[in-house]
């Protein structure tokens, strides 16, 4: 599954420790099954790799949550206080739209700009936000876009990878084109390869669901799955992130991925690209990561021209 999204710092657990979504879905039920408000929508504000985790992060701007009015619920509070019977709330999100298939071809600004990441969007009403690399602390990775392209460097020793930090949206829809496209070159010591992972609104699994679970998941970030098995996000196997495995090699290639290229998802198998909540990059983890024995390795990859494809 996986963990990012705005204003926060990737998880580093079983899952890879992806970057976070600013939490999930939204709660309340009314009695009798409406479900309450769902303030839905997601961490806003700040790079990832600020405070926080995929499952509490900064909150955006919300909507009525799925299942239920942005009142009341029949016999319930729009919190769902006092409410009992209902199903788990589910939220949308905030959507935004691409203004133009190039996400960003990292071109680097100098005068004030960062040069671990390079701003993209109008920070409006289109698809905005940048990059980040996790994790921060230990084994840190070291994104550099000074070259006018996406450098990533480190040591892996820790759950590990990178992604795109969505600004003042938190479900974009890409439903107007075929897929993703992007150029990756370079060393991943371990495997030669890396891990596209997309999150989507249906494969996500809903706030309220994970707060029932043991989860500590904001109220107003999207997910509509409601898993049907496991007791925590970490033992369910039924809201699942659709992925591909990217080869990388030292020359520069272009990867062109159709939605459909991405499997394994869950209930969806591959994308959908009318809730799309997090794009991110996972290294494969080192052998006997989380022990004081782990066998780390070195990576040293550049990716450019990142741009959906029409």
């Amino acid at each position: 599954m996986a963990m990012t999204g705005c204003g926060s710092e990737p998880l580093t657990d079983g899952y890879g420790g992806h970057g976070g979504n600013g939490g999930l879905g939204a709660a309340g039920m009314g009695d009798g099954g409406a479900s309450g408000a769902g303030a839905g929508g997601q961490g806003g504000g700040g790079g990832l790799g600020a405070a926080g985790g995929r499952y509490g992060g900064a909150s955006g701007a919300g909507v009525a949550g799925q299942g239920g009015s942005a009142a009341t619920g029949t016999g319930g509070s729009s919190s769902g206080g006092g409410g009992a019977g209902g199903a788990s709330s589910t939220g949308a999100g905030v959507a935004c739209l691409p203004a133009t298939s190039l996400i960003t071809d990292f071109t680097y600004v100098v005068d004030g700009g960062s040069t671990s990441s390079v701003h993209f969007g109008d920070d409006t009403t289109t698809f905005s936000g940048d990059e980040y690399v996790y994790p921060t602390s230990s084994y840190p990775l070291t994104s550099d876009v000074t070259g006018n392209n996406w450098h990533i460097s480190g040591t892996i020793g820790d759950y590990s990878g990178f992604g795109l930090s969505f600004y003042r949206c938190s479900d974009v829809d890409a439903s107007a084109y075929k897929g993703i496209s992007f150029t990756i070159s370079g060393v991943v010591a371990s495997g030669s390869f890396v891990t596209m992972d997309v999150a989507t609104l249906n494969d996500t699994p809903a706030a309220s669901w994970l707060n029932a679970h043991g989860g500590t998941a904001t109220t107003d970030a999207p997910g509509r799955c409601i898993p049907t098995s496991g007791a925590t996000v970490y033992s369910q196997t039924s809201c699942v992130d659709p992925t591909a495995r990217i080869p990388v090699t030292s020359t520069p290639t272009t990867i062109n991925l159709l939605w459909s290229d991405f499997s394994g998802g869950a209930p969806e198998p591959s994308v959908n690209p009318r809730g799309i909540l997090t794009i991110l990059w996972i290294f494969p983890a080192p052998p006997a990561v989380g022990t004081a024995t782990v066998i780390t390795y070195a990576v040293d990859i550049t990716i450019d021209n990142l741009k959906f494809i029409q």
